[in-house]
């Protein structure tokens, strides 16, 4: 474990004799994966009481950060975080649309794939689509009628209770992974005020079924998709525009409403952007004390076209993308070509001095910063990750996306105290007869990852091994999480997966094996994804475990090798 005294920054600034320098800094921003602090209007991660020490190793089994007291210090995060693409005929084969995503942040976070069921909602009785249920008393329900749409492991469950640990402040409620929780908000106590991350928000009548994956800690999510072949995926982007630290809805939970709500891809987009008019954006994005904060862009997919979203506070561009392909990356990239826009969004502009209002308008020129290269690594990503499209540009296949998410050299697949947690593909078919298939990680390093398939059916089954326990204070909403520690929100198959990483890290034949197996798997998978897409039939009765039993597929490859 570093201390410290191995940090020299650090040592200074905990009453030691070491000055602080520009090199020391830069070590820290090395090391830590955080940067100085910038001028007002820019946004990053702020210290107040705490500054964290370097991480252990990212797959220790330890707790994965120690942290210590001390006066308040300001910092910065480099702004690097996650890459999001599309394509769509003619730059696919066989008439389908692929959207795919790496979600990078911190090495220490855990990234978990949940489903949620369809609802309906309604004030005065409890149901899910079909489905009626009677409160019996704190985490219980009883099912008084059921449907085929009903996930059963979702009721008749009772959450454990536990008292105070030495990793809280506050007696804390602990959910076991897959049971009801108020944070998840599979059957909501007062179905008109659903929680967020951090507010509460007016419910609508009905939401879709979504598969997402997601930060354990949260309510939203990094990137999903929904029953009706909607994929979102979001990315921190910065701007002139002041970040506001207030809280309000995150990013990642405009994603899920969106999902929740959205049964074409525009759908979701009128989602978003209604969502924050009302309600805003703003709040930390990271566990714990350190604040980190950002607008966001969205790339929103469906079987016939997609759109890009881009926010700076409540202000948003919008294209559309009918063919070839698109991505985005950590900062904004709309221009010229506009399709819609918020209305104030010009005015705004030329009010604050951004534009003279005689120029062709460019979006991304007008909010972005002046000096670009503040993005630092963000613009190579999104240039390396446009020319990796269009070198496949015209045969691009689901494969071909995996193989994109894959590179290395190009930045997409993240390493460092940043590194890509979760990655995402999907297929969507432009026959509507032909279901959507949505593969998930759920482990970090996507070169050492399965991609697992999941796709809408009635009565799937809960995928407990990617369903994180869950921490959750009394206070609930609006509250910030009081950890002295991170709790360990590892589940199960992220838990192996962190195991069998340390043999992969040593490079032994036994290593080899394990990844040759781990590849063997994933081709199986994918070979029998395309029988599907090809021969038009789909076994619905198997379907229902096919993610689950892919992760014990998965599982059964780590612990052959651990324990041998």
């Amino acid at each position: 474990m570093k201390l410290a005294k191995d940090f020299p920054i650090l040592e200074a600034e905990l009453g030691y004799a070491t000055p602080r320098s520009e090199s020391n800094v830069n070590k820290l921003c090395r090391l830590t994966g955080t940067a100085p602090p910038v001028a007002v209007g820019t946004s990053g991660v702020k210290g107040d009481d705490f500054r964290q020490l370097a991480p252990l190793h990212p797959f220790s089994l330890l707790s994965p950060f120690t942290w210590v007291a001390r006066r308040p210090v300001k910092k910065k995060m480099e702004p690097c975080s996650c890459d999001t693409f599309v394509a769509l005929p003619p730059a696919t084969i066989d008439n389908r649309i692929i959207f795919g995503k790496n979600s990078d942040r911190p090495c220490d976070e855990v990234q978990e794939v949940v489903y949620f069921p369809a609802a309906v909602h309604d004030n005065l009785k409890e149901h899910l689509k079909g489905t009626w249920i009677q409160s019996l008393g704190p985490g219980r329900f009883h099912l008084l009628r059921a449907s085929c749409t009903l996930v059963p492991q979702l009721l008749n469950t009772t959450a454990r209770e536990a008292t105070s640990t030495r990793s809280l402040h506050t007696t804390a409620r602990v959910t076991p992974a897959g049971h009801n929780s108020r944070k998840r908000g599979c059957i909501n106590k007062d179905p008109a005020q659903p929680k967020c991350t951090y507010i509460e928000i007016d419910q609508v009548p009905e939401t879709y079924a979504v598969v997402l994956s997601r930060p354990a800690w949260l309510w939203g999510a990094e990137m999903g998709a929904n029953e009706h072949g909607v994929c979102i995926g979001n990315e921190a982007v910065w701007g002139r525009e002041k970040v506001c630290d207030e809280e309000a809805l995150l990013g990642m939970d405009l994603v899920r409403l969106g999902l929740e709500r959205g049964d074409t891809a525009e759908k979701a987009l009128n989602v978003i952007v209604d969502l924050l008019e009302k309600y805003g954006q703003g709040g930390n994005c990271s566990e714990g004390r350190m604040v980190f904060s950002y607008h966001n862009s969205f790339l929103i997919a469906d079987r016939n076209e997609a759109w890009i979203l881009e926010t700076a506070g409540k202000y948003w561009a919008a294209e559309k993308v009918e063919e070839g392909v698109r991505n985005i990356s950590n900062q904004l990239s709309i221009t010229t070509k506009i399709d819609r826009e918020h209305p104030d969004m010009r005015n705004y502009a030329k009010q604050r001095g951004w534009w003279d209002g005689k120029k062709e308008f460019d979006f991304a020129a007008t909010y972005s910063y002046l000096d670009t290269a503040k993005m630092m690594i963000s613009p190579g990503r999104y240039c390396e990750g446009y020319k990796l499209l269009n070198k496949h540009k015209g045969n691009i296949t689901f494969e071909t996306m995996v193989e994109i998410l894959r590179d290395k050299p190009s930045g997409i697949n993240m390493e460092g105290e940043f590194l890509t947690t979760a990655s995402m593909v999907s297929i969507l078919p432009q026959d509507s007869k032909l279901p959507c298939i949505h593969f998930f990680t759920g482990t970090p390093d996507p070169e050492r990852s399965v991609f697992k398939p999941f796709i809408f059916v009635p009565n799937i089954s809960q995928l407990l091994n990617t369903s994180s326990p869950t921490f959750e204070l009394e206070d609930s909403v609006g509250k910030k999480l009081q950890f002295n520690s991170k709790p360990d929100r590892r589940h199960p198959l992220y838990q192996k997966h962190q195991q069998a990483s340390e043999i992969l890290d040593n490079k032994t034949e036994k290593a080899k094996t394990m990844l040759d197996n781990m590849r063997k798997l994933e081709k199986e998978l994918f070979k029998e994804m395309e029988s599907i897409l090809q021969n038009k039939h789909l076994q619905v009765d198997k379907i229902v475990n096919l993610f689950h039993q892919c992760t014990e597929d998965e599982i059964r490859i780590y612990k052959s090798n651990v324990s041998s």
